[in-house]
């Protein structure tokens, strides 16, 4: 019955992506406002892991990104975490339509499969990583997860490394002792191995339940600049840089759609992010709300 259950919300998620996204095409409504806007209009891409998994919705497989990360760099439309940061101060002109390639979570599958292909294309990124789930660099711990000398292997190509908390646990969740403690010393710990600051984080998860004033104090307490959601739409210069959204991509939904949503064919999304965030908060949240 769980199985039956998975697939039904499986194939009821893709058909409302997809719809979505095609009723801001045909309505006329992503010309309109590539038209008509006032200010440039950046997305974050948010993924997760890069495999064969044509049902598990946090898996993108390579052959997938591969098509993807090529049609952004025909398209130059990639950007690096330092030229979006310079953006949102106003520093630096971004083309309409620019995104950041971000992944959550440290999974190595980043390293061996992803990185090759971004290498290639000449795509940067940034990678959100829960610091406790980094694996030991001497062959123990989890061997799915990057270790340090994975994480300098990335910042050798070019991608950012910001903190995904300490643990991967909801801040919302937390007491304010708590959440800063995972803010803190995930933060403390990146900068002491990768010996570079880091500023950026994403928010475990994500959803309106993830995230609120208290949390916002508390990241601004431990140093943090810049705080990424899993809110869908796109980011302007008026954007608060503690509330960044991001774009989900999801596996098997094809280029076309990856070329809507790069558009802003999801960016309506944030109806339903905001609206209907607790269908989220039951059940396994790794499993289906992982951000």
């Amino acid at each position: 019955m769980s199985r039956l259950l998975t697939e039904v919300r499986w194939r009821a998620k893709k058909t409302a992506r997809v719809t979505m996204a095609l009723l801001s095409w045909t309505s006329g409504a992503l010309f309109f406002r590539r038209r008509f806007a006032k200010s440039p209009h950046v997305r974050v891409l948010m993924y997760h892991r890069f495999r064969e998994d044509p049902r598990d919705p946090f898996s993108v497989s390579p052959a997938e990104f591969d098509r993807q990360m090529r049609w952004l760099s025909e398209h130059h439309l990639a950007v690096s975490a330092e030229d979006f940061a310079e953006f949102l101060l106003g520093r630096r002109e971004l083309a309409d339509g620019s995104v950041v390639v971000s992944v959550d979570d440290g999974y190595r599958d980043f390293l061996t499969e992803a990185l090759p292909i971004m290498r290639r294309h000449g795509i940067p990124g940034i990678c959100f990583v829960p610091v406790a789930e980094i694996a030991n660099d001497g062959g123990t711990g989890t061997p799915e997860r990057l270790t340090w000398r994975d994480l300098d292997t990335l910042i050798a190509a070019g991608i950012a490394v910001g903190s995904h908390s300490f643990e991967h646990r909801s801040l919302g969740s937390l007491s304010r002792g708590e959440a800063y403690a995972q803010a803190h010393r995930s933060r403390f710990e990146l900068e002491r191995h990768l010996g570079r600051r880091v500023v950026a984080f994403a928010y475990p998860y994500g959803t309106r339940a993830d995230y609120n004033d208290t949390t916002r104090t508390v990241l601004e307490e431990a140093g943090y600049v810049h705080a990424f959601v899993t809110q869908h739409g796109a980011v302007t210069r008026r954007a608060d840089p503690l509330e960044i959204p991001r774009v989900k991509i999801e596996g098997g939904e094809g280029l076309w759609m990856f070329r809507l949503i790069v558009r802003g064919g999801l960016d309506a999304w944030s109806w339903i992010d905001r609206s209907l965030w607790w269908l989220q908060q039951g059940g396994d949240r790794r499993a289906v709300a992982h951000g």
